[in-house]
């Protein structure tokens, strides 16, 4: 039995999702915020939760991928600058994201939970990432380095980011794969429906 937890994810019973979680398959990179049986130490730098600085093409300092996701849902609302400035201001990529969390229901109706679902989640997270994987060397080396290999977020509660519970998306881990395979044609961090550039970097 599995039981709602709130849009987008579900909750399973502990026997399932130790079950589910168990999945192993050797020609997969997996990576989570934290190493374990299955994720190896030097891959959990895919994870969106790792410090990695950025500049953004506004010229603005993150943290990590996961404070620029959060954040961007409130950038085009005057009335919730305040939420993206305390977001911004966060003292770790969790707690950016629970304060996310707290002014999605503070601010409901007022912010576009739909247009960010529809499409504007997708189009930050691309944006975030090729900040990331372009401004990082070591990273996107670390990247080439996996070879054909698929790449999962090993996440037990994410369907849509993640790629591990029945009929995953595996959004997140699908993205990184297309910097890997862009870089590799041309040289360049891009991934397409991000309004960027590519962002050409040499290794």
């Amino acid at each position: 039995m599995k039981v709602p937890e709130h849009p987008g994810k579900l909750i399973y019973e502990e026997s399932q999702l130790k079950e589910i979680m168990s999945k192993y398959d050797p020609n997969t990179i997996y990576f989570y915020d934290v190493p374990n049986e299955y994720v190896k130490k030097e891959h959990v730098c895919f994870n969106n939760y790792e410090i990695t600085p950025f500049i953004d093409d506004n010229g603005v300092e993150w943290k990590s991928v996961e404070y620029y996701y959060q954040a961007h849902k409130f950038i085009n609302y005057p009335d919730n600058k305040k939420a993206y400035e305390e977001i911004h201001h966060c003292p770790d990529s969790d707690s950016a994201k629970k304060r996310a969390r707290f002014y999605e229901k503070e601010y409901a109706g007022k912010w576009d939970k739909e247009g960010w679902e529809k499409g504007k989640k997708d189009y930050y997270m691309k944006r975030g990432l090729m900040f990331k994987f372009s401004q990082h060397k070591d990273i996107l080396k670390l990247l080439l380095e996996t070879g054909n290999k698929n790449i999962v977020e090993r996440s037990p509660r994410d369907p849509y980011w993640g790629g591990m519970l029945p009929n995953s998306l595996n959004k997140l881990g699908i993205m990184i794969i297309e910097i890997r395979e862009n870089y590799r044609k041309n040289k360049t961090v891009f991934l397409e429906g991000s309004d960027l550039k590519e962002i050409k970097v040499d290794l």
